[in-house]
């Protein structure tokens, strides 16, 4: 049983696929394996991942492209680590990152069943946006984080593989936000202000501007997941933060638009209505979204570009400061 799986879910990834896999086998803590998981691609990523001929990787394919979340756990169920390390293919650990996961390890108690880490950006900042601290994260603590972050919050996520036992990724498209917070009632997060991976931002596609194409393609996933989020955290959520809650109930509502479920979404907008907890920006979405679901979706990514364009900008901004 080798210390860490790294489980780097992949598609259509052919060239950036390379550099993830390179950070890894460069580390210096040698007790690791690599399980890429083809999702699908249609290029020569595969090809790619079996040119470094190494037996500490090994390569799982879907015949048909499923997911970010149903690849992951193709890669967990066949991992043998004791410990999960997830890892973007198109993002890269930094030198001795390994190592440094292994002592926060050797810190935690049993009970400790993830890691958070401080992930720097390839354009300036870091996520999560605000830097994480020691501690640990409950599930109240967890859903304050949640509502309390307003930026890049995707820390480097490295799991007890046991946990998979009770709770796994949706074998869906849709995000990983039911699973986490399925995790955070279930399991302890030990957080870590150590930097030990880069996300970048040189893909054709990522998950913080995906097209109008995809977006339509996930959105009755994603409505289906907030509706389950809903359903079994609502309440709980609702008692620790109710704008948290709230922001869900309109993000459902918006996504249920986006799927074509025009009464299911002007349901989820109504009950935000009623509580005076329907954001400026809800509303304009319910009205495109009325009108027409692919509208809704091009709003959505243009509002996704121009917010990516103003942290970097902010970013930016920083770093004239600071040299000045």
């Amino acid at each position: 049983m080798p210390r860490f799986s790294v489980v780097t879910p992949v598609y259509n990834r052919e060239r950036l696929v390379k550099r993830a896999i390179e950070s890894v086998l460069l580390q210096s803590f040698p007790d690791f394996e690599i399980v890429v998981v083809d999702d699908g691609s249609t290029d020569r990523t595969a090809e790619a991942v079996l040119a470094f001929g190494d037996s500490r990787i090994r390569l799982l394919r879907h015949e048909t492209n499923r997911g970010v979340c149903p690849a992951r756990n193709t890669g967990v169920l066949a991992a043998e680590g004791e410990w999960v390390v997830f890892l973007d293919s198109d993002d890269e650990l930094l030198p001795g990152a390994l190592e440094t996961i292994d002592g926060r390890i050797r810190q935690a108690s049993e009970e400790i069943a993830r890691l958070f880490l401080m992930c720097r950006l390839d354009r300036g900042g870091t996520s999560p946006c605000v830097p994480l601290t020691e501690g640990l994260q409950d599930y109240e603590g967890f859903v304050r984080w949640c509502f309390s972050v307003r930026g890049p919050m995707d820390p480097l996520d490295v799991t007890r593989r046991r946990t998979y036992e009770v709770v796994r990724f949706p074998e869906s498209r849709a995000t990983e936000a039911l699973y986490h917070l399925d995790f955070a009632r279930t399991f302890l997060t030990m957080t870590c202000p150590d930097v030990v991976a880069v996300r970048h931002s040189d893909a054709e596609t990522r998950h913080a501007a995906p097209s109008v194409p995809d977006l339509l393609l996930d959105a009755s996933d994603n409505a289906l997941a907030l509706e389950t989020i809903l359903e079994r955290h609502g309440e709980s959520i609702r008692s620790v933060c109710p704008g948290y809650y709230f922001h869900l109930r309109a993000k459902a509502g918006i996504y249920c638009l986006m799927a074509g479920w025009r009464g299911r979404g002007v349901r989820h907008l109504a009950v935000c209505l009623r509580a005076g907890s329907l954001p400026a920006e809800a509303w304009v979405g319910g009205i495109i979204g009325l009108c027409s679901p692919a509208w809704l979706a091009g709003a959505l990514r243009s509002r996704r570009i121009r917010m990516l364009g103003s942290r970097r900008k902010r970013r930016a901004d920083a770093r004239g400061d600071a040299a000045a």
